[in-house]
């Protein structure tokens, strides 16, 4: 059994698409100049935000290239980010 993961998350132009999921916008400021310059195997960092459980998934479904998601685990309620992370896993079938 092996745990590697293949995945191209990149876009059309090339960018990895980073998914920043917190209700405090200083989160995303602080991602998105962190990590304007910053690049992996020579692509650079698109940062996209989502305010909200109900945001996330919405962006989740509709895009299918994002590579890396940073979620708050206290974002509405206590428990909200580990709903997300769950459902996320569960419910939310990217093509293999």
């Amino acid at each position: 059994m092996t745990n590697r993961c293949e995945f191209n998350g990149t876009t059309s132009n090339g960018l990895w698409n980073v998914l920043v999921v917190d209700d405090n916008n200083y989160i995303h400021v602080l991602f998105r100049e962190i990590l304007k310059n910053f690049k992996f195997e020579g692509k650079t960092i698109n940062i996209i935000s989502a305010f909200s459980t109900k945001e996330a998934i919405d962006i989740l479904i509709e895009k299918d290239d994002i590579a890396v998601i940073f979620i708050d685990i206290f974002l509405e309620e206590k428990e909200s980010g580990f709903l997300l992370s769950k459902y996320i896993r569960e419910e939310i079938k990217k093509p293999q």
